[in-house]
């Protein structure tokens, strides 16, 4: 397994200074963890994992730290250097979901001019959220984006609950 790391440490390396994430990490020591290892040394990370060891839902058990970093577009951004090498993506903080459905208009008052990632939402014939439970929310539009992953495959929405400028458009 050492080899992975080392392959790892020279890729970034040879990567431009100007592409490499100044917050993406590499870690000084080769060792195998298991998932709770792993969460528990790198909180609230997006951690990349050359996994060693599956259950037979191919959750992993057992892995090689690769990469991490707090923003998950990091850990995006430096797959294309592993050659198509088998990894899992895992983010060891908390899920913010919570289990109460809000309306459109609770979300806007609990949330007020943030984005706001909205999980299996209610919407209309116009794909206007009704209601919906909240994942994530952030002042920072490129921190809800980032949250994306977080949804786990299940339908999402962002909404922003301040005030749209009249001169700006969307495009979708």
């Amino acid at each position: 397994m050492a080899n992975i790391q080392t392959e790892a440490i020279a890729v970034l390396t040879e990567l431009d200074q100007t592409e490499a994430s100044s917050q993406l990490k590499i870690p000084e020591k080769s060792e195998i963890l298991t998932l709770a290892e792993i969460q528990e040394k790198y909180p609230q990370h997006w951690v990349l994992i050359a996994y060693t060891e599956e259950d037979e839902y191919l959750n992993v058990i057992r892995g090689e730290v690769l990469a991490y970093s707090p923003n998950c577009d990091d850990i995006y951004d430096y797959l294309p250097n592993l050659n198509g090498r088998a990894v899992a993506i895992e983010y060891t903080g908390p899920i913010a979901e919570t289990e109460e459905i809000l309306t459109l208009e609770e979300i806007q008052q609990q949330y007020p001019h943030q984005w706001v990632l909205i999980v299996e939402p209610e919407v209309d014939k116009y794909l206007n959220v009704i209601r919906g439970k909240v994942l994530a929310h952030s002042p920072d539009r490129d921190e809800a984006y980032s949250q994306f992953p977080l949804g786990n495959g299940k339908p999402v929405a962002i909404e922003y609950t301040g005030p749209i400028p009249d001169d700006l458009a969307v495009m979708l």
